[in-house]
């Protein structure tokens, strides 16, 4: 068993989008319930980053990826909040994913998740704040199933 976490959930996160003077604001409802060990997440994953006419593919530690990915999925919000609720999301979004391209696992397109391998210490807060964890759900037939957020 991994010392990894998920936030469970009943029966699923809600997650809320609106927008507010032209920016897309995303708010996740959250129902109280204590970390549990669940899940095992993948230590490394294959990105493969698009260079115009193929992909060049990177090997990365999880965590390492969700740095470049809060970065640039939600660079405009600034705010370390928000970038953990991401962080979570984009987790369980990758670690549902492995395996996705055949020979890499996710890319930094719009079927996946935008990444580039930069990062704030911003960001960096957030990926270790929030290491490890990943939303599951409680429902059945689901139960511990890792939630693919799209956002």
């Amino acid at each position: 068993m991994s010392n990894n976490q998920h936030l469970p959930y009943s029966p699923c996160p809600l997650w809320l989008g609106m927008m507010r003077k032209g920016i897309l604001v995303v708010i996740l409802l959250l129902l109280s319930a204590p970390l549990a060990p669940a899940v095992n997440l993948p230590s490394t994953i294959k990105v493969g980053k698009w260079n115009g006419v193929g992909y060049d593919v990177y090997t990365l530690s999880l965590e390492e990826y969700l740095r470049g990915v809060a970065h640039h999925e939600m660079s405009f919000l600034r705010h370390v909040e928000a970038y953990k609720c991401q962080t979570v999301a984009a987790r369980g979004y990758a670690a549902s994913n492995i395996g996705k391209h055949g020979s890499f696992d996710v890319c930094n397109q719009e079927d996946c998740q935008r990444w580039e391998p930069d990062y704030d210490s911003m960001t960096d807060e957030a990926v270790s704040a929030t290491t490890g964890q990943v939303l599951t759900c409680t429902a059945a037939p689901y139960v511990g199933s890792i939630i693919t957020a799209w956002y």
